[in-house]
């Protein structure tokens, strides 16, 4: 199907006020300056098969960056195989994270039939993540030295945070646990704030247009990128 321009506006708004407002929840929430001020930062709405729709603005370098860490989690894990009740944690640089002081935070949301519909994802630059010193470490001859390495691992939203397994080790490998902690639990607020808006707007519209807002929004971005693309002169840059 398509959209009808007024649908297509409604629907693809709301898709970004949805990013939009996962960013500032994890503004607010986060214990950090690094994320409060710096903004240090990305949340972003993915479709079913881990491809951007619409991110809030944050530090450039980290946006657009979640939707590379899926395609290693898809390789990984499937992402046919995935339930209500996962999330997906990971800093591993060697697994389409960035630096392991950006921890990514995905959260997979399904329909009412538990179909897969969309993912709410955040990456935050979290103070401390243990390591040889306090901060980040730019003297590291071997990742080792930079801190706790997060692989990409597929894990449980409710027992595994929330004082779980998970949690627990990452309090007993970092120096400032309440200042990091803190920072992990406003990426989990982000998400689930991003889940809740994504559901209204899946109750209001409907699964089929939901599914094709997304898609033509994706659509609408890259023909707006090759206008610009297509202005600038031939030539070696």
């Amino acid at each position: 199907m398509r959209l009808s321009p007024g649908d297509f506006a409604v629907i693809s708004g709301a898709m970004r006020s949805a990013a939009g407002e996962m960013g500032e929840a994890l503004m607010r929430a986060a214990h950090s300056t690094i994320v409060r001020e710096s903004r240090d930062f990305c949340t972003s709405v993915l479709d079913a098969n881990g491809d951007t729709v619409a991110q809030a603005e944050g530090t450039p370098i980290q946006m657009n960056s979640l939707s590379s860490a899926l395609d290693w989690i898809s390789d990984k894990y499937g992402l046919e195989t995935v339930k209500p009740g996962d999330a997906f944690l990971l800093n591993n640089a060697y697994e389409n994270g960035q630096h392991l002081n950006d921890i990514i935070l995905i959260l997979p949301i399904f329909d009412a039939d538990d179909a897969l519909i969309a993912f709410a994802g955040t990456i935050a630059h979290h103070l401390e993540v243990g390591g040889a010193m306090a901060g980040s470490n730019a003297d590291a001859t071997e990742i080792y030295q930079e801190g706790l390495i997060l692989p990409s691992m597929r894990i449980d939203f409710e027992k595994d945070l929330y004082g779980g397994p998970v949690e627990q080790i990452i309090t007993a490998n970092v120096r400032c646990p309440d200042v990091v902690l803190g920072d992990l639990r406003a990426q989990m607020s982000s998400v689930l704030r991003g889940k809740a808006r994504l559901l209204e707007i899946l109750e209001r519209y409907g699964r089929e247009k939901f599914i094709t807002g997304m898609a033509e929004l994706q659509d609408y971005s890259e023909r707006r990128m090759r206008a610009v693309i297509e202005r600038i002169p031939d030539g070696v840059y």
